[in-house]
């Protein structure tokens, strides 16, 4: 009998195979170096055209610009602060080497590194120039550690000044040779240390960037980060990037120099416990292959989670309680209370007939990391928390609304969340107008404050979700501008959880909103292939 992994493997190849196909594989040779770039598809598309990636970044530097004061409080006194940080996507958008690739047979090595370190132009991400200036301005030093080779030194040199950041000098670069043989990200730290200064703050997009994270298997990294997690959101900082990094090495585990045909079926092994090897469609799962195991495989995602969990601890500890009378948290449930629960496996499918797996899918729901510790201590602080109940999640438990909240509260109650009762739990058709299924966040927070909800009014501290339309945002078809004139609310009012597989983001990325008639059309192999095409065209298009 063939094992799982190996039939869903055969799904996944590009023929566009039938999710029914009963050929029998013979994929050891077949699996190409185009095959594997398409697994980046929705990786790239999220990270370089979602609103939430770019509201995410705004949140990142908002923490380290938070934090930066009391962390210079405790520089000694013979030291001099340093800050210490990557630069590709962590400074400068660089993601856009790899979608590049997406629809090619090229693959990432050092020739094709070197020329496009070389001859490229990369913006910088946002918020990370204005904070850098500000803690350059606060007498900060700035030290840039790089995996890029000593021999574009100058051309990245270039690139920064271009691009204004401060400390843009020869000196400050921390860079590797072609040969490899030069010290490693914690060696080159070390070596800031020995020169006298104390780094107050690390940030970057890999784990390695903020400490000794190993790669050998996911379990141990998994241990080195729950036990360094207190650092997170307070000197140390992380951008998620779904697009590549180490966590990919660790997918591989024990492999050396694997072939392309082993990095898949390790990474499919990977993702077997997650609800990747329930999509029907192949070439969604294929072009979803680098985000699933980001999202559900990868030490980063719960690093991510944590950062923003730790960070809301702080600011509710820190509210002076006799200026706020009833103070009160809202928080979406799923993605950023529940691990994201898509009502169908692949957002191509007709959620109709898929009600028994995402019931299965609902019974078998896990926290998000650090989820529980930050809202049970909001709780004892005397915070009210508010669930709210996406369109999915309030479709549990037939028709009655009773009955569907009673079905959350229970789940709720089993994983020892706070405030799990029919109170505390809004419905996507609470409190909507009259004759609307579903509404806006803000016409669910509004009764907070006004005491239509419970006859109580709350001062509502800050809002927790996955997504922007989770917020007191309005949205239209140019979010990232409203995102860049909300940045200053984004980890100080507005906390964002990353969910890059949530199909509403999908959507906003891909500039799509399906209509009811649309809709209709999702089962037709000719829809998904469109679909398909549409996802791979943008993400390789997001060259700046």
């Amino acid at each position: 009998m063939q094992k799982p992994f190996q039939l869903l493997f055969w799904l996944l190849l590009p023929a566009f195979a039938s999710a029914q196909s009963s050929h029998q594989p013979s994929y050891q040779s077949n699996y190409t170096q185009k095959d594997q770039n398409e697994e980046r598809v929705i990786a790239s598309l999220w990270q370089q055209q979602s609103p939430e990636f770019t509201a995410l970044v705004y949140q990142t530097y908002n923490f380290a610009s938070d934090s930066l004061p009391e962390l210079l409080q405790g520089v000694p006194k013979n030291k001099k602060p340093a800050i210490v940080i990557d630069i590709d996507d962590t400074v400068l958008r660089s993601a856009d080497y790899f979608s590049n690739l997406i629809d090619t047979n090229d693959n990432k090595n050092i020739h094709r590194s070197m020329a496009w370190w070389s001859n490229r132009t990369m913006p910088a991400l946002p918020g990370a120039k204005n904070f850098l200036q500000q803690a350059h301005n606060a007498g900060v030093e700035i030290f840039y550690i790089s995996g890029r080779f000593n021999q574009v030194k100058k051309a990245t040199l270039k690139n920064l000044k271009a691009m204004g950041f401060p400390d843009s000098n020869e000196d400050h670069l921390l860079f590797q040779s072609a040969e490899n043989d030069t010290l490693s990200k914690e060696g080159k730290r070390a070596s800031i240390r020995d020169k006298g200064f104390h780094i107050v703050m690390l940030i970057g997009d890999q784990l390695e960037d903020l400490g000794p994270a190993t790669n050998s298997s996911l379990p141990q990294k998994r241990h080195w980060l729950y036990n360094n997690q207190n650092h997170l959101g307070k000197n140390w900082f992380y951008i998620p990037n779904l697009i590549y990094g180490s966590w990919e090495t660790t997918v591989n585990g024990n492999l050396t120099r694997p072939t392309r045909e082993e990095q898949h079926s390790a990474r499919l092994a990977a993702l077997n416990n997650s609800y990747y090897p329930d999509i029907r469609e192949s070439l969604y799962a294929q072009q979803s292959t680098s985000a699933f195991l980001w999202q559900h495989a990868s030490a980063e995602a719960d690093a991510s989670a944590l950062q923003t969990f730790n960070k809301v601890d702080q600011v509710t500890s820190k509210v002076d309680r006799t200026q706020v009378s009833n103070p009160a948290i809202t928080i979406t449930l799923n993605g950023s209370v529940l691990e994201y629960m898509p009502a169908t496996p692949s957002p191509d499918d007709n959620p109709d007939d898929h009600y028994q797996w995402f019931s299965r899918l609902f019974d078998n729901s896990n926290l998000i990391a650090g989820a529980y510790e930050a809202l049970t201590n909001a709780k004892n602080q005397g915070y009210d928390i508010f669930y709210i109940a996406d369109e999915t999640l309030s479709s549990m438990g037939g028709s009655d609304a009773k009955e569907k909240r009673q079905l959350l509260a229970e789940k709720l109650e089993e994983l020892g969340l706070p405030d799990h009762d029919d109170r505390h739990i809004f419905l996507a058709s609470d409190h909507c107008p009259s004759g609307k299924e579903t509404c806006p966040v803000e016409y669910k927070t509004k009764t907070l404050s006004s005491g239509e909800h419970d006859a109580k009014k709350y001062t509502l501290v800050l809002q927790i979700g996955n997504l922007l339309k989770d917020f007191e945002l309005s949205l239209d078809d140019e979010n990232n501008k409203i995102v860049d004139s909300q940045k200053e609310l984004f980890g100080r009012q507005l906390f964002l959880i990353p969910c890059p597989l949530h199909h509403d983001s999908l959507y906003q990325a891909a500039g799509q909103k399906l209509s009811n008639t649309d809709r209709k059309k999702l089962s037709t192999p000719e829809f998904k292939k469109s679909q398909a095409k549409l996802r791979r065209e943008i993400a390789k298009g997001s060259d700046n």
